[in-house]
């Protein structure tokens, strides 16, 4: 019986994971990261890297990590996007995103994959906050940016 109803809670939960799998992509995180290179600025977090780039939405902040090891600011090497959110009662939760090699979006919350369609919803709210607002901004270029640089 508890075997039965583990695996219903699982199903249940890919039927969440499923329903923001147009919006949880390689292609939308890419999209992301350079509105953050062209429209953010820079700030430290953490001691391993400093003056990441990052964006701060009202409810979160975002930053840019290169790949592990990468001290090299070229736009290519930013391969992570750090969300962190701060709650008074839970402290800071940080959502680390990046695409495998197969080009499927890997989700981990707290270091941890993430198995839970509520967080993986809360991560497809901020995808979509921060799309609209690429698509909205589109047209306007910081050209100061440090991390600008134009590929099209």
């Amino acid at each position: 019986m508890i075997f039965i109803f583990a695996h219903l809670m699982y199903l249940l939960t890919m039927v969440g994971f499923n329903a923001d799998k147009d919006t949880l992509t390689c292609e939308n995180f890419e999209l992301i990261k350079k509105h953050i290179l062209t429209h953010g600025d820079q700030l430290t977090y953490c001691n391993a890297y400093n003056d990441n780039p990052h964006y701060n939405l009202k409810r979160v902040q975002l930053y840019l990590n290169p790949s592990y090891g990468n001290l090299n600011t070229d736009p290519q090497s930013y391969t992570e996007l750090v969300i962190q959110v701060y709650d008074d009662k839970k402290g800071i939760t940080y959502y680390d995103l990046s695409c495998n090699e197969s080009g499927v979006l890997v989700l981990k919350k707290d270091y941890k994959r993430i198995r839970s369609a509520n967080d993986r919803s809360f991560i497809a709210d901020i995808f979509k906050e921060m799309l609209t607002e690429q698509k909205e901004r589109k047209s306007t270029v910081r050209i100061n940016s440090p991390f600008y640089k134009d590929t099209e």
